[in-house]
């Protein structure tokens, strides 16, 4: 071979490994790209089950009344809304019982939700900002 065609061949070799080098860093990014938003998507789920659950046990709202509305709070345009979907259970504990709340991403067909939260509640008693018995 000739000293020009193993200098062209060496510079397709170059610019092959650099092509596959490219796409295995887009690759990369796309992946680290959707990490991101699935961890902000779960981020906001978990403030909205947590908003209604403190709704909840401060005796703000109930149970009803924020079972299958669209969050709580301000958001803007930037923001996903989300569904709260509220479920209670009788517990063992005298005068508790274990709220359930799942936030979906609101107009999801999809039936998982994508944040649950559980706690112990004392319903319909009225805390003072003590977290005491008024």
């Amino acid at each position: 071979m000739t000293r020009r065609a193993v200098l062209l061949l060496e510079i397709l070799l170059s610019l092959a490994v650099l092509v596959a080098g490219m796409l295995a860093i887009g690759a990369a990014i796309g992946r680290t790209t959707d990490t991101i938003v699935r961890a902000d998507d779960r981020t906001r789920a978990a403030d909205a089950a947590w908003s209604a659950m403190a709704l909840i046990d401060a005796g703000i709202e109930t149970p009803e009344s924020l079972n299958n509305s669209s969050g709580t709070g301000e958001r803007d345009d930037s923001e996903r809304a989300w569904d709260v979907r509220i479920d209670t259970q009788r517990t063992e504990h005298a005068g508790l019982t274990l709220v359930i709340v799942e936030a979906r991403r609101a107009g999801s067909s999809s039936d998982r939700p994508v944040y649950v939260a559980r706690q112990l509640v004392r319903l319909g008693t009225p805390r003072t900002a003590m977290g005491g018995q008024p």
